[in-house]
């Protein structure tokens, strides 16, 4: 709901959700940074940018390195499951096989 009042509308209600999830995924990726157009919304806003829906990043670190972190900041709200783990790791490799960026609109 507090979202919602940032802006006017659905198109702001999207937006602003999206910028506030990226950076909290970014802030969960230790080893890792947000790249492309979401870094680029992050820091300059809407006004500034283009729109963008995926969801770009680069490790700087080994992909069994950043599996791990990543699972160890996750876990430490308490809510993550075995489950939700295993099917993060999944998604990693693929999308580190595939070279390809991570859409919040995808589903695995």
């Amino acid at each position: 709901m507090a979202i919602r009042r940032l802006g006017a509308g659905e198109k702001a209600f999207l937006s602003n959700r999206s910028i506030i999830a990226n950076a909290i995924v970014g802030q969960l990726m230790a080893g890792a940074v947000v790249k492309g157009g979401s870094s680029l919304k992050i820091r300059f806003g809407n006004a500034a940018t283009r729109a963008t829906t995926d969801f770009d990043a680069a490790r700087s670190v080994g992909e069994y390195e950043f599996e791990e972190g990543f699972a160890k900041v996750w876990q430490q709200d308490g809510r993550a499951s075995r489950a939700d783990l295993s099917s993060c790791r999944r998604r990693i490799r693929k999308a580190s096989q595939s070279r390809t960026s991570c859409s919040p609109t995808q589903s695995s």
